[in-house]
């Protein structure tokens, strides 16, 4: 069962290179190296209006690099979701679709909240927000539960009888380490390294063995 995994969903691919600020130590072999103090706030996270970040995307599929594109992030404007002021961040090329999207970030002092976007082709981000993209404060090592649902609606009839599929979703966010970053040849001293651990699973209809991937 082949399964596409929707861009919008996940915070890492854009604004974890937003980031900039971390770079770790190594520890002398046979000892123990010490805590790193750094702390992961939201001053990590350029929100300030007219920010323009352009960086090199990649897609790999089992390991093998199928797809190279150039995107952009910029930040302008607000947009009101229910009661909550969040600010636009629009990315120009997700997935080297080539038709930009809206993104819908509410950044504070506890972390950064997505809160969806204005794909209305994404029937997947809808169901899941609003759900953390990073948590403050955060130190090498900490991790937090970003999803935790289940019996959601796939956007795909995989097994192709009229009937959509459900999936659950489980999702870890770790701050892994600060390190240097070089982008274009450009090093960024500093930079925060978020990894996102995700298990989707998917049931399909007729009743057949769930796929997670």
């Amino acid at each position: 069962m082949a399964i596409k995994m929707k861009r919008q969903m996940w915070l890492v691919l854009g604004v974890a290179i937003l980031l900039v600020g971390g770079c770790g130590g190594g520890g002398g072999g046979g000892t123990t190296p010490p805590a790193d103090p750094r702390t992961l706030t939201e001053s990590y996270f350029p929100f300030s209006q007219g920010n323009l970040l352009n960086y090199e995307g990649r897609i790999s599929e089992s390991g093998t690099l199928t797809d190279r594109f150039f995107n952009a992030l910029t930040v302008g404007g607000t947009h009101l979701v229910g009661s909550v002021s969040t600010t636009v961040i629009t990315e120009s090329n997700p997935e080297n679709g080539g038709v930009g999207v809206d993104l819908y970030y509410h950044l504070a002092a506890d972390g950064i909240t997505d809160y969806g976007n204005n794909d209305a082709t994404d029937t997947i981000t809808e169901q899941l927000v609003p759900y953390p993209l990073v948590e403050f404060p955060m130190v090498t090592g900490n991790s937090f539960v970003q999803l935790n649902k289940s019996g959601l609606t796939w956007d795909t009839d995989e097994d192709g009888d009229g009937t959509p599929e459900t999936f659950d979703i489980y999702s870890v966010v770790t701050l892994a380490g600060f390190e240097t970053l070089t982008l274009r040849d450009t090093p960024f001293a500093d930079t925060a390294r978020l990894v996102t651990d995700t298990t989707i699973t998917v049931h399909p209809s007729t009743g057949a063995a769930a796929v997670s991937v």
